[in-house]
């Protein structure tokens, strides 16, 4: 019988994705998770998955997870690329973005960005502003343990420090 397991992926590559940020876009991550292969399947009148029903039992109640990517091995391509590679093996993937992502930049930075990418207004702050737009901020792979191996080896986890 195949285990499952899921695997959560950070970007490492965004210095504002601090502690706290990374924390709540885990969180995100799994939400994410869960509405895709849960929520929005009974929504739409169908069954979930029984390997995803299995795997959310198993762990009391929130499946088995680990956090890859340490080391800083997740920059955005390599977000993307895995999440692909991933559902090419047939397994489940997402990618998590937040809608209003908060960037704060000095004010000779903030005259030279395009406002249009912007998801909120901007605010003035000290040292600069504020401004926020959609950014993928995690990814989740839900899957055969064993077929994803091959893709996800490579990777470190993510350091408990």
């Amino acid at each position: 019988m195949a285990e499952t397991y899921c695997y959560l992926m950070m970007r490492t590559d965004m210095p504002s994705l601090g502690r706290g940020k990374a924390l709540a876009h885990a969180h995100h991550a799994g939400s994410h998770l869960t509405w895709t292969l849960a929520v929005e399947p009974l929504l739409r009148g169908e069954t979930v998955p029984q390997h995803v029903m299995e795997w959310h039992a198993s762990g009391a109640g929130f499946g088995v997870c680990a956090a890859i990517g340490g080391n800083d091995q997740m920059p955005l391509a390599t977000l993307h690329a895995v999440v692909a590679a991933a559902a090419e093996l047939g397994q489940h993937s997402g990618i998590v973005y937040d809608p209003t992502y908060p960037h704060l930049v000095d004010e000779e930075t903030f005259g030279l960005l395009d406002p249009s990418r912007f998801t909120m207004e901007a605010k003035r702050v000290a040292g600069g502003y504020v401004t926020f737009r959609r950014e993928a901020t995690a990814a989740w792979v839900l899957g055969d343990k064993e077929k994803l191996s091959v893709l996800l080896r490579r990777f470190d986890l993510v350091p408990n420090d």
